[in-house]
């Protein structure tokens, strides 16, 4: 009896697809898989981490890529990945310094960690690309034909309904109530300060080099100064006290084992929590670390000093210019902060709160349209969609006119937006402010657990504003005057009640 031709398709697309998944090697099999591969066979290797938004979204990619030489079997190439964020001693074999890091080369380069060839970032990835580079580097002619996948790609509303009923489950595999009640923990801001922290210290090009050094001081005095958990600020103060005399003297030109050892907040037992809890995405690897390190700027900002605006920039720009490993996000937040003017007027504390705010919403509204468009192959969480925050159901009084379009949906408070900055300074300290709440302890390192922060209520705002605890700033633009310090006051944050809160979700 014939086959139908269709489910022929069919089962050749599913067998290609089953057949070119891409190999994920770790520390123990990377050598052996390779010296097992036959003579004159060359390896294609993807460096990336779970946590890159960049790299889930061009796994897609990389599996095509994949997926073609798989179909081609007498190209003699095997696609592998490396997930840098768990191996990271592999990865710093390669001194692979931002993700994704695309290399080629025979087994025989690999196993000596040697002689490798790096795919240029600054030229194209698509997959046509990719094939041909490897053929030029091969002097064969590939020509890239995409291979048939059984995988629907799924855009704009489709995407975020294929997930509608989803439910976060904890290990055993039941359902996660949602916490209603915190926007952030400290738990998430000290796993984004050790994950950070240690990403430096595992990555040799990170920690090699004078202009690093200045790096790692000028972020180590930020946190030092307005550090939310009292163990990361700890660290941080210890680290700079004696950061010339004791754990990297200039004479160094790499940073010495002692600091490359330092734990950053302190035991990993002692911190507020071992998981990601505010930060939880709804599938494997989102949210995470990137909310980590927007939460990180958020609380570190209402922290500082009246006159701190200083320090802050500069930490800004050492993370931003040194120690973001995510190639494409590291160049679009580059972007951002050498623009002329924002950061540069950055002077008060205020200041670089209502910063924080711009650049987190501006990244939000970038993202929201590339997921829009994406959708399935994005990587990007469909139960967090990137909005402009604060709403208007969290925070009306921070909204003076809405542009047309769906402010709440993720879309960019583009022309005819207009914000009561103000307000929304108010909203900022209120939510990510120091009340006493979240502080862990004293700046030992050695504090008490600290505890999820509560959210005032709507009616705060305006009546903050009418008692005066505004300050002098008001909604006006960076650079002006800083007046009195925004929602400070322990005892009038405790009279106001709690209510609800959407968090900016972030990359």
């Amino acid at each position: 009896m014939a086959i139908p031709l269709l489910f022929v398709g069919i089962a050749l697309a599913a067998a290609a697809e089953e057949h070119a998944k891409v190999k994920e090697l770790n520390t123990n099999d990377f050598n052996v898989t390779l010296a097992s591969l036959p003579q004159g066979s060359r390896v294609l290797a993807e460096f990336y981490a779970g946590w890159c938004p960049h790299c889930r979204h061009y796994a897609h990619t990389y599996e095509q890529i994949a997926r073609f030489f798989a179909a081609n079997e007498d190209s003699g190439v095997l696609a592998v990945r490396v997930d840098c964020a768990v191996e990271r001693r592999l990865c710093a074999d390669f001194h692979i310094a931002s993700y994704p890091t695309i290399a080629f080369g025979s087994p025989e380069q690999f196993l000596a960690r040697a002689n490798v060839t790096i795919h240029p970032s600054s030229e194209s990835r698509d997959a046509p690309s990719m094939v041909a580079w490897v053929g030029r580097l091969m002097g064969k002619p590939f020509k890239y034909g995409k291979i048939p996948t059984t995988k629907p790609m799924l855009k704009g509303q489709q995407w975020l309904d294929s997930h509608g009923q989803q439910q976060l489950q904890d290990s055993q595999g039941k359902p996660l109530e949602p916490q209603s009640n915190s926007l952030w923990t400290l738990a998430d801001v000290e796993l984004a300060t050790v994950e950070l922290f240690r990403q430096i210290m595992s990555t040799p090009p990170l920690h090699t080099g004078p202009e690093k050094r200045t790096a790692l001081f000028k972020l180590l005095r930020w946190w030092s100064a307005a550090h939310p958990s009292g163990r990361c600020r700890g660290g941080a103060q210890k680290l700079v006290a004696l950061f010339d005399a004791k754990w990297w003297p200039a004479s160094e030109g790499v940073a010495p084992e002692q600091l490359q050892s330092f734990e950053i907040c302190g035991p990993s037992d002692q911190l507020a929590g071992s998981s990601w809890q505010s930060c939880k995405g709804s599938l494997p690897n989102t949210r995470g670390f990137t909310c980590g390190l927007w939460l990180l700027f958020h609380t570190s900002s209402t922290r500082l000093p009246d006159n701190g605006g200083n320090i802050f920039v500069e930490g800004v720009r050492a993370f931003g210019n040194h120690f973001f490993m995510c190639g494409v996000c590291q160049q679009h937040f580059t972007q951002i902060i050498a623009s002329p003017g924002p950061l540069d007027a950055v002077q008060t504390r205020e200041d670089s709160m209502l910063w924080a705010w711009r650049t987190h919403n501006q990244v939000n509204a970038r993202l929201a349209s590339f997921e829009s468009e994406a959708g399935s192959t994005s990587g990007a969480d469909p139960m967090f969609p990137k909005i402009q925050f604060p709403d208007e159901r969290t925070c009306s009084s921070c909204w003076k006119h809405k542009a047309q379009g769906n402010a709440n949906s993720g879309t960019s408070s583009g022309p005819g937006t207009e914000w009561d900055e103000g307000a929304v300074l108010v909203f900022l300290d209120r939510v990510y402010g120091d009340d006493g709440s979240q502080d862990d302890g004293p700046d030992d390192g050695q504090g008490s657990h600290g505890h999820a922060h509560k959210e005032g209520s709507q009616d705060s705002v305006a009546e903050m504003q009418s008692q005066g605890q505004l300050g002098r700033r008001g909604g006006q633009g960076l650079g002006s005057s800083s007046g009195k310090q925004v929602g400070r006051d322990k005892n009038e944050l405790e009279k106001q009640g709690g209510g609800s809160a959407e968090e900016g979700r972030s990359e």
